[in-house]
């Protein structure tokens, strides 16, 4: 309920079902963890737009092994770690949302979860924009896509995929960087209609361009 709003560690998620729709709003100040599977969760409604603040927190907004969720908007800020920190085998898409000012990663993906994100805003990372461990699966979509000022735009290592469907530029380091670091398998960063400014690609890993302009680094 509106009236409920700051209090997230009691949304009611035992009594949601498929397709549900949780409303984030206004300024919350608590780390928000994602209780079940097939919601949408909506930080954009007109006028109570949802801002995570995490400062002192290592993760803003957390997605653990939940599958068929939808994230709507949202400003996710200066967490110590991760503003958003998707996990396990999570299966999620997000539409229009921004996430600035990490001291770490402005959204993080781990272990095998399936990610696409749609014009999203990952910005001023004290490391990445947007980073991928294990064998996460990422694509990155549309025109209205902000992937800048952050020390490394993309950042991908381990057994990761990477699909870049958008512009992607003004990292301070590198605006995608690919490393496998199991000494097997390959990550792979798959670029395809856009234009990227600096791609450094390290051992074990394969760049698949499609039209696509870049300044490739490989080591």
């Amino acid at each position: 309920s509106e009236a409920n709003a700051s209090d997230v560690a009691s949304i009611p998620y035992a009594s949601m079902g498929v397709r549900d729709t949780l409303y984030l709003m206004g300024a919350v100040t608590d780390a928000v963890v994602i209780g079940t599977n097939d919601i949408d969760v909506r930080g954009d409604l007109a006028g109570k737009e949802l801002t995570i603040d995490a400062t002192g927190l290592n993760v803003g907004l957390n997605v653990n092994s939940k599958t068929g969720i939808k994230i709507y908007g949202g400003t996710y800020t200066n967490a110590t770690v991760s503003n958003i920190s998707i996990e396990g085998t999570s299966e999620i898409e997000t539409f229009n949302l921004i996430a600035t000012n990490s001291g770490n990663q402005n959204v993080q993906h781990l272990d095998d979860t399936i990610a696409i994100h749609n014009n999203i805003t990952a910005t001023g990372g004290f490391d990445d924009g947007i980073s991928g461990h294990e064998r996460s699966n990422i694509t990155l979509n549309g025109e209205d896509t902000n992937i800048s000022g952050n020390n490394q735009g993309v950042n991908i290592i381990e057994h990761c995929v990477v699909n870049i469907n958008c512009n992607i530029g003004a990292n301070t380091s590198e605006d995608v960087s690919i490393t496998n670091n199991f000494g097997s398998g390959v990550a792979t960063a798959n670029l395809n209609n856009c234009s990227v400014g600096v791609v450094i690609a390290n051992r074990g890993c394969k760049v698949v361009l499609n039209n696509a302009n870049m300044q490739p680094s490989v080591k």
